[in-house]
């Protein structure tokens, strides 16, 4: 915000809560698709994955259910942790300084 003009900082604020919420918005979706995803290739029906992945363990065989959704949400915290080291070693490439040519 400090590059901003001071008669722009509510449209620059304004702009940057929309990505923000935007962002979470995508992120929010990506990660219930995974969920979702995990879970049908588990279970081999796909409204009952849809059912697991909101949370509804009354679907069957209850112990059955909670191991899929279980295991789903560990396949999903382990591809986010991946997409974070990813992300670092990224950022770290991009803000490492240079060398003179």
């Amino acid at each position: 915000m400090e590059f901003v003009d001071s008669d722009h900082v509510g449209m620059a604020s304004g702009l940057l809560n929309t990505a923000r919420g935007g962002a979470n918005a995508l992120v929010l979706a990506v990660f219930g698709a995974g969920l979702a995803s995990v879970v049908q290739a588990g279970v081999d029906d796909r409204a009952l994955a849809g059912q697991v992945a909101a949370g509804d363990l009354s679907g069957g065989d209850r112990a059955f259910l909670v191991g899929h959704y279980t295991t789903a949400w560990q396949v999903v915290l382990w591809a986010v942790a991946g997409a974070c080291v990813v992300a670092f070693v990224v950022i770290l490439r991009l803000t490492r300084p240079r060398a003179a040519l």
